[in-house]
């Protein structure tokens, strides 16, 4: 299976990916800044990963069909959204 994320077509959220079986699972706060967006701030993402990281979030090639994986290696990870996915492709896909 290749996973690809692709814009939202919803307004509040900032991309979606589709699972294997078909389902969209949309990720980002639209509106919100995250890693890949201006500030590229390492503190502010590393206080993401501490937060989320007690939410019972699957991080692990078994959470790929979660908003909370993408959300964390996708705009939690690298400075660039290109970065990050290539980064994915490596470790999980």
């Amino acid at each position: 299976m290749i996973y690809y994320p692709y814009k939202s077509d919803k307004p509040n959220k900032k991309f979606f990916i589709i699972t294997s079986s078909g389902k969209k699972v949309y990720f980002g706060q639209a509106g919100y800044e995250d890693y890949t967006t201006i500030h590229k701030d390492p503190k502010r993402k590393e206080l993401y990963i501490k937060r989320h990281s007690k939410m019972g979030e699957n991080w692990e090639r078994s959470g790929i069909d979660t908003a909370g994986f993408w959300s964390r290696w996708l705009l939690w990870n690298l400075p660039t959204l290109q970065a990050s996915y290539n980064d994915i492709k490596k470790r999980f896909l």
